[in-house]
C-alpha cells in the first residue's frame, strides 16, 4: 500500500530541501552553474608548443589551491595527470598525436570536477631537407633541397651560414618552388 501527500503537507524543511534538489533539474544544464568547475578551456599549438588557458570557476565552495591537467589519448580518459599551482595558463613542448584534455580546480587535494574538454592536435616536424646542393653565382648562393616526407606542412624555412666559429642566422627566406631558397 503507498500513499501520496501534496507537496502543501510537507514540513517545510522537507519543502526546502526537496526545492533545492529539483533547482538543477528545473533550470536545465545550460543554465545550471557548477561548484568548482573551470571552464573555457582553449588550447594553442605552434609547432610542437602547447599552451593551455582556462578561467577559473564561477562559484567555489572552498579555497582554491591549484589545478589539475588530465590528458588522454581518447575522449574522458587520463594518461597523464598533472597538478599545478593556482594558475591560469601553462605551456609544454608535445610529441606530435591527438590529446584530450580537460582541467579540474583543486580545493586541498581534492578535485573539482572537469572543465570542457577540447582535442589538442600536435602535427609531426617536417623531415629533414635532403640532397642539398649550393650553386654560386658572383654575390649569390642558391641553395636546393629536397623537403622528403610531410613538404606541404613547410611554409617556411631558415638558412644559417657559418661565420668564424659560430653561426649567424639569415633573415627567413621564401620558399619558391620545392625546396629552393
Amino acid at each position: 500500500m503507498s500513499a501520496r501527500f501534496p507537496q502543501s503537507a510537507w514540513p517545510r524543511p522537507v519543502a526546502l530541501l526537496a526545492a533545492l534538489a529539483l533547482a538543477p533539474l528545473l533550470t536545465g544544464p545550460a543554465n545550471a552553474q557548477v561548484v568548482n568547475q573551470p571552464h573555457s578551456l582553449t588550447a594553442t599549438v605552434l609547432g610542437r608548443g602547447v599552451t593551455l588557458r582556462w578561467q577559473p570557476p564561477t562559484s567555489v565552495t572552498q579555497p582554491l589551491t591549484g589545478y589539475l591537467i588530465e590528458a588522454g589519448a581518447s575522449p574522458g580518459t587520463t594518461a597523464i595527470s598533472l597538478p599545478l599551482g593556482n594558475v591560469l595558463t601553462h605551456s609544454v613542448i608535445a610529441p606530435n598525436g591527438r590529446y584530450y584534455v580537460r582541467v579540474r580546480a583543486l580545493s586541498g587535494a581534492m578535485p573539482g570536477p572537469a572543465s570542457n574538454e577540447i582535442e589538442v592536435i600536435v602535427p609531426p616536424l617536417p623531415a629533414a631537407p635532403a640532397n642539398v646542393t649550393a650553386t654560386v653565382e658572383r654575390f649569390t648562393v642558391t641553395l636546393t633541397w629536397n623537403f622528403g616526407f610531410a613538404s606541404s606542412a613547410v611554409t617556411a624555412c631558415r638558412c644559417t651560414r657559418a661565420q668564424h666559429q659560430g653561426f649567424r642566422t639569415l633573415p627567413p627566406c621564401r620558399c619558391l618552388r620545392a625546396g629552393v631558397c
